[in-house]
């Protein structure tokens, strides 16, 4: 690998994610192993000319040397072109450098949604607040999971147009009765919140779908209690998502409240999501 000498990332120490692929660009040579440093400890130290907002959002890649300050995107595009110079000419192209930003961002200013950290912290590397890009990870994950499941609970997503309707009408009523709880305890961070309430969603029901495919499976061999397997299934899936969900309000410091009013709203919106349901079913019939 052809190092990139006299630059230095300012990564954030308190995201796995962020250590994990900048540990990657050292262990591979692309940078020097001075090539990384903490973004918390060169904004105290004052050791570069950087935007302490921008790189907040956006890693930052400093040249030593030049001064030159790279944010984001341009930042990993500049470490990997210079390995990879086909990487480089494709991000010239508007419609990739386009989609490759929005793409950093997307996943940039919801990082601390997937990897949970204590939202009350002063001295950290949290992005600040984006609406867009946070109702953007709200409206994706209902979408993947209504998606997800009308897939698996149907033949056909189309034909079954309700049900598909009736898990996004569900999924942002849980999300309403969330902001309400949120509003009562007084949860100075709801923003950050219902975008962990979205993920775990995202979450349980991946598991909920992998669940549904391995029954499908196990269907071939003439297994005929689908029902009773369909609500171990969802059993197993509605502890998990409680449990992580409990995880993740101690761990991102919300109000501890919140741990015991979330299985309740996950009950109510799986009440009415079979409430609905039967009412079409009555109603088509």
């Amino acid at each position: 690998m052809n190092t990139l000498r006299n630059h230095v990332l300012l990564f954030d120490e308190d995201c796995p994610l962020c250590q994990w692929y900048s540990n990657l660009f050292i262990n591979s040579k692309m940078l020097d192993e001075n090539g990384r440093e903490s973004y918390i400890e060169a904004v105290e130290q004052k050791k570069y000319p950087i935007n302490p907002v921008t790189a907040q959002n956006k890693i930052a890649l400093v040249n030593t040397q030049t001064k030159e300050v790279f944010y984001g995107a341009d930042s990993m595009v500049k470490i990997l072109a210079n390995n990879f110079n086909i990487i480089g000419i494709l991000y010239k192209f508007p419609p990739i450098n386009w989609f490759v930003k929005g793409l950093y961002s997307f996943v940039s200013f919801n990082r601390k949604i997937v990897i949970p950290t204590d939202c009350n912290k002063l001295s950290t590397c949290s992005p600040t607040r984006n609406i867009f890009w946070r109702s953007y990870f709200v409206v994706f994950c209902t979408l993947v999971i209504s998606l997800l499941l009308s897939k698996f609970l149907n033949k056909n997503v189309l034909a079954d147009a309700p049900l598909f309707l009736i898990l996004v009408v569900s999924f942002v009523l849980q999300l309403i009765l969330n902001f309400v709880v949120c509003k009562i305890f007084k949860e100075p961070n709801s923003y950050d919140y219902l975008g962990q309430v979205a993920f775990l969603n995202l979450l349980a029901n991946f598991m909920l779908v992998a669940l549904l495919i391995t029954f499908k499976i196990v269907s071939i061999f003439q297994f005929t209690f689908h029902a009773q397997l369909a609500l171990i299934a969802l059993s197993a899936v509605f502890i998990y998502q409680v449990i992580l969900h409990k995880n993740r309000v101690i761990k991102a410091g919300f109000n501890k409240n919140l741990i015991y009013t979330y299985p309740i709203i996950i009950a109510i919106c799986i009440a009415s999501i079979l409430c609905l349901q039967i009412y079409l079913v009555s109603k088509l019939g």
